[in-house]
């Protein structure tokens, strides 16, 4: 029995590091539009994303990926208020 329950943890742990994110956010200097990142989010992000830690949330797997392009273009839903949020974060880090 706990054989087998290290063989699940080995192979959930492998399956977390080989995950594959789609970026659905809005293209930037720092990162396109639907641009695909394995083994995490993109380290060029890292201070992006601990400063602004909803920024994770445009980081989606890739069999959630038509369901959040379903709804970002839907005002008032979570994922285009994500989207704008964004939008607005890229924007003023830019023109500084």
């Amino acid at each position: 029995m706990a054989r087998k329950n290290l063989e699940k943890e080995i192979t959930e742990a492998v399956s977390d590091q080989e995950a594959v994110l789609i970026y659905c956010g809005p293209s930037n200097v720092f990162v396109t539009r639907y641009t695909s990142f394995r083994n995490g989010y993109p380290a060029h992000l890292k201070k992006h994303l601990e400063d602004k830690p909803f920024l994770k949330n445009l980081f989606v797997k890739p069999e959630d990926f038509t369901d959040f392009e379903m709804h970002v273009s839907d005002k008032g839903t979570q994922e285009n208020l994500l989207f704008e949020k964004a939008r607005e974060y890229f924007s003023k880090v830019v023109s500084k």
